[in-house]
Parts: C-alpha cells; structure tokens; sequence
C-alpha cells in the first residue's frame, strides 16, 4: 500500500513539473522533429494591450499617411513559472482576457534562435481552466514585458545609454519623410536632431513616429530609443509628445538672423546667447529698424519658439 502511494506521488510530482516547465521549454528548445506538434499550456493572461500596425503607406506630397491598418492584442501570460508575450492578431482578440487561466493547444512557435514566440493559429483551441498562481514577481515581469521601462536620459549621456532611453529636448532640424523599403515593406522614415542646453543627438523615426508633426523650436519627449551603427533610433514602444514648458521673458540685443529649415519661421540670436525660432509674421514689423540699427526686443518664449516679440530701450 505504502510503495503504491509513493510512485503515484512521484508520478504526480514529474507530472506537475513537466506542466510547470512546459512553457520554458517551448520558448528555449528547439522541437525535436520539423513538424512536431508542441505541448498544451496552461497559460494565464497578466496584462492586456492593444497595439495598432500600419500594415501600407500612401506618400503623398511629403507625407506618409496610413492606407490599411490592423488592431492587434498583445498579451503577458505565464504558466506559473515562466513569463512571455502573445500576439492576438484583430481576429482572435476576443479569445483571452485579464485574469483567467485558458488551456491552449495547436498554436505555433515561430523564431530561428530562442526565445521563441508563440503563433496563435486558425486550429488553436483556447479552453477555460482551473486558475494558475500569481505572483507579485510574475506581474511585475509580464507587465514590463507590455511596456518596458525607457530612463529619461541627458542628451550629453545618450551616446552610453544602455536598454530603452527616453530623450527631451528642442527641436533643432528635421529632414522630411521618405519612403524607406524594409524588406517587402515601404514604410516612412525620417531624422530629428533635437538639442537640450549646447548638446544634441540625433533620432531616426520609423513608421508611426515619422508622422510626428514636428517644428523648429518644439519641445519634445522621445521614449524606448535603442541605439543603431549611426543614430538612435524608434521602437514599437516608443511614444512622442510634446513638451509642456512655462513661458520665460527676456531683452537682449538681435546680433543676427538667418533662414529656417521652416519656410514661415527664421531663426534669431540674441546678444544673451539665446538662439530662439521666430515666425516670419512676427519679425516683419521689426525688419525695418533691425536694418537701420541695433535693435533690442523683449521676447517671450516657450522652449526655443517665439510666441511674442515687441521692440526694447536699448539697456544701460
């Protein structure tokens, strides 16, 4: 009786540690035959996001505009043990939500080294299951695996980032779109070289970042930077947005103006050292004088960008 109780314990405990392994196999072993179907899983789902693709691209005029999409659904999952990401493509969102445990079987894995990726395919079967434990750990882990930290890195420090970098600075000079083929895919691409106090870094923006709107004088926040051979360049994480800054007051003297990458805008220096960007609209007024003499002028701006600008007593 003794010995039947201990090799069904054994049984049970190889068992539960070939469930419990499953999934670190599938993501770190090759299968041992070509078309070897691999194990069902026990996966439960951490954290859900939703990821939109631009699957192809009009170029028009200097612009890159999206002509098909897809919503697709990533998932964090773990079998307990193990922690990967699931891509549900838009018509399998529906298959798996926060929280609950599901039984799969006939998915695929994709990939030529490991860690693998699992394919959700038309013959997956997804089954409702008992739940998988969680662990503090485990959230945590599927949660950056959705969205990874990016450390907000000075543009003097760029070049050393390692992992994800997140880059603020003011908008320096952009070239424009262009149409770029990645393998059988055109997709858009363009450089940014933005500036924070007298250093700068230049960015390689890719698909949706490329369609950023940027202007000379624009301060801006680039996350999930990774670096290239050349440039920093966008991820599938990386988000752009703009700046928020509080509006600063000064007069100094116009040592000299030139052209802007920007038709409508010209560039200024003042005898502070401030290099601020200007619309044409607003430096018409002070053309005259300005070619008369020295002209002093109080400007307000945000970032590098003029929002005000009005004629100054010389200073004393």
């Amino acid at each position: 009786m003794c010995w039947c109780l201990v090799k069904s314990l054994e049984a049970y405990l190889c068992f539960y540690s070939n469930f419990r392994m499953a999934l670190r196999q599938v993501l770190w072993e090759k299968a041992p035959e070509p078309y070897a179907k691999p194990p069902p899983l026990h996966l439960r789902v951490i954290d859900i996001c939703d990821m939109v693709r631009v699957l192809s691209w009009d170029f028009v005029k200097g612009q890159a505009i999206p002509k098909m999409s897809k919503n697709n659904t990533v998932v964090a999952v773990t079998d307990g043990t193990t922690v990967t990401k699931i891509t549900l493509f838009e018509e399998y969102r529906h298959k798996m939500a926060v929280g609950k445990t599901y039984y799969v079987k006939n998915y695929g894995v994709r990939g030529t080294s490991p860690p693998y990726h699992i394919l959700i395919l038309k013959e997956t079967m997804f089954y409702r299951s008992s739940p998988v434990a969680l662990t503090d750990e485990l959230v945590e882990e599927g949660k950056k695996l959705l969205n990874p930290k990016s450390v907000l890195t000075p543009t003097s420090e760029a070049s050393r980032g390692r992992g994800f970098i997140t880059l603020e600075g003011s908008v320096l000079e952009f070239t424009e779109i262009k149409e770029v083929t990645v393998g059988r895919e055109h997709v858009p691409m363009r450089t940014v070289k933005i500036q924070q106090g007298t250093d700068t870094a230049t960015v390689s923006l890719w698909r949706e970042a490329a369609t950023f709107p940027l202007q000379c004088g624009l301060l801006i926040r680039i996350s999930h930077l990774r670096h290239s051979t050349i440039y920093l360049q966008t991820t599938n994480f990386t988000k752009i947005e703009m700046v928020e800054e509080d509006k600063v007051t000064l007069t100094g003297k116009v040592e000299g103006v030139s052209s802007c990458q920007e038709d409508d805008n010209l560039n200024i220096d003042l005898s502070d050292g401030s290099e601020l960007v200007i619309a044409k609209a607003l430096w018409e007024p002070l053309e005259e004088q300005f070619e008369k003499g020295d002209l002093f002028v109080t400007v307000e701006r945000v970032g590098t960008r003029v929002t005000a600008v009005k004629a100054a007593e010389k200073k004393k």
